[in-house]
């Protein structure tokens, strides 16, 4: 049965120490002093922790058992290690084509500080290999993280994700754009060319609705249902523009 990070909401406080143990487990930096130290340092999180009221929501690749990511990137670049293994990124392949960030459900891919490619969530594969727990989950101090087994595979939230949000053709229709680009119909920022967006549609036809929505809005939406499951007010969270 397959291990994944679960997240206890009412847990978190949104310390962050789980971002900040991920970006330097992705590194040769032990610590964040040496980090300091080295100045050119670029280190990047494979994860967030998201507002939503009285909520912290850590936001990181969920590993969907249907994950749309896979069926998007055009260079094989993410595979699951296997049948129910997580999924993983082979920098070597990744062209950097973004078709895997408009996918994510979550807003769990972002593109490497470097210029270079997209980073994700790993679930610290060589950490969990050894036995040990992965950096986030080893680094909270309230326990908010835990990583277990899955009584089942996580389905991908696409197609409730799409339907609530709009899949955009209507409203993007009505709405100021620039020339060539889809704007996010949350918040009027640019989410990819019209080619792109299109070939995350063609491609994900049939089983998904892609949303129009950039990486941010869509993690702040998904910190928004989880906190309105939990009871917190409809209108809780940060804003795109805050």
């Amino acid at each position: 049965m397959a291990k994944r990070i679960i997240v206890d909401e009412d847990r978190c406080l949104s310390c962050k120490a789980c971002v900040i143990e991920c970006a330097l487990a992705h590194t040769s930096i032990s610590t964040m002093a040496k980090a300091l130290e080295a100045g050119a340092a670029r280190l990047q999180p494979r994860m967030h922790v998201e507002s939503a009221g009285e909520f912290g929501m850590p936001v990181q690749c969920r590993h969907c058992a249907d994950a749309p990511c896979i069926a998007v990137c055009p260079k094989d670049a993410l595979q699951r290690r296997s049948e129910d293994g997580p999924v993983l990124l082979d920098e070597n392949l990744c062209i950097g084509c973004n078709f895997c960030v408009l996918a994510c459900p979550f807003g769990a891919i972002d593109l490497s500080v470097t210029g270079k490619g997209v980073v994700k969530c790993d679930l610290c594969v060589e950490r969990t290999d050894a036995g040990k727990l992965p950096a986030c989950v080893s680094a909270c101090p309230t326990a908010a993280l835990k990583y277990d087994e899955m009584e089942q595979p996580l389905e991908s939230p696409l197609r409730e994700a799409g339907s609530d949000a709009s899949t955009g053709a209507e409203e993007n229709e009505q709405r100021p754009d620039d020339g060539d680009t889809v704007c996010c119909v949350a918040c009027g920022q640019a989410v990819g060319t019209r080619k792109k967006v299109a070939f995350v549609r063609k491609k994900l036809a049939g089983y998904v609705k892609v949303a129009d929505l950039c990486p941010r809005c869509r993690r702040i939406r998904f910190a928004r249902s989880r906190a309105r499951s939990l009871g917190a007010p409809a209108t809780a969270g940060r804003t795109h523009r805050e």
